[in-house]
């Protein structure tokens, strides 16, 4: 099993707040799931910082697998998701894990590739076949558990995390010792991308709720209906349109 962790970077942000804030989940706990159950562990982190002191932090860590992505456009996530698409396709054997927030780029990157994206982890662990065993939370205060094969992404709830803990000295160390980082500066022409859909879920335990949401939205799909005064149309790109989807959905509670 892989296990890689992507870490949004923005220039404003206190390296030591980002280390003892939840943000820094994600990495605490691909470093615990690779501790116990083997396999390799990659960080990448993307975003508009030359140097971001994070990524000292993470080879202080013990992780020396580490990568730092930019582009020449640096606010729009679909030139970040095509530089990551090297990185990540025919390795069908990767757990990508990222924090639940207003960042699309992990949910545009599971569209890209086509692969299993779990909203709301709460808890990860591996069983004896090799599937990954998530806990997810719904709405309403339920949770689900899931059994899943890689690759997946998840996206962690960081409230059920612990965040990065570092000794004094592998702090300071990490201020002067010679830090190796892959940098890619990325250039990507914009285009038309086919989003592949993802994966159906088996969700075990499905509430009440979640099967009459279902039969409704049977309904609704075979008796056509007027448009909503509500509805926005979405005009665009395929990455616009997926965009504005996730950002809706985010708005909505819905994942």
């Amino acid at each position: 099993m892989n296990w890689s962790v992507l870490l949004p970077l923005g220039a404003s942000e206190d390296p030591l707040a980002w280390m003892e804030s939840s943000a820094s989940s994600p990495l605490a706990l691909g470093r615990s799931l690779m501790r116990r159950y083997g396999g390799s562990l990659q960080v990448v982190g993307y975003g508009k910082e030359e140097s971001p002191v994070i990524l000292q932090w993470v080879w202080a860590s013990g992780i020396r697998d580490v990568w730092h992505l930019t582009t020449a456009d640096l606010m729009a996530p679909e030139p970040m998701v095509e530089a990551l698409l090297p990185i990540y396709q025919n390795r069908d054997s990767t757990v990508i894990l990222a924090a639940s927030s207003r960042d699309v780029v992990p949910g545009l990157l599971a569209a890209s590739l086509g692969w299993t994206l779990v909203p709301e982890v709460r808890a990860v662990s591996v069983g004896v076949d090799e599937r990954v065993m998530v806990r997810q939370g719904r709405r309403g205060g339920w949770q689900a558990d899931l059994r899943l094969g890689p690759p997946l992404v998840l996206l962690l709830d960081c409230r059920f995390f612990e965040p990065l803990y570092l000794t004094v000295r592998q702090r300071q160390q990490a201020l002067v010792e010679k830090v190796v980082i892959n940098r890619r500066m990325v250039r990507v022409e914009a285009r038309e991308r086919v989003m592949r859909p993802y994966r159906r879920l088996a969700v075990k335990g499905a509430s009440s709720s979640a099967r009459d949401a279902r039969t409704r939205l049977g309904a609704l799909l075979q008796t056509p209906s007027e448009p909503s005064k509500r509805a926005k149309r979405v005009e665009g790109t395929t990455d616009e349109a997926v965009r504005a989807i996730l950002e809706f959905l985010v708005q909505q509670g819905l994942i």
